[in-house]
């Protein structure tokens, strides 16, 4: 898990400074705020992943294996990822509507 989470940071790492690039760069808005909806899907992703945490979570694999792993809770991943998602949308609109 901890591979993913650290994949997850720099996947949104990356998005932040692509947005701060775009921002800076000029041009139209409207796919600057894309990048914002993009920041909440490896979130939604970490949240998936982990949909059966918090906690301790084993399952059973082929004759008579076993494989545990820790989860995490999935809230707070899911409500920042759908915070985020859909605080692009939104300024996706409202810019859509300003722009004409």
């Amino acid at each position: 898990m901890k591979l993913w989470s650290f994949l997850t940071w720099l996947v949104v790492g990356a998005a932040l400074v692509g947005l701060f690039i775009l921002l800076k760069w000029g041009g139209d808005r409207r796919s600057s705020v894309g990048l914002i909806s993009g920041l909440g899907l490896p979130l939604l992703y970490v949240a998936f992943l982990n949909r059966d945490g918090p906690g301790t979570i084993c399952s059973s694999y082929g004759n008579g294996g076993q494989r545990c792993m820790d989860e995490w809770s999935p809230w707070p991943w899911f409500l920042i990822g759908s915070a985020l998602l859909a605080t692009g949308i939104a300024l996706f609109v409202r810019l859509k509507r300003a722009l004409g």
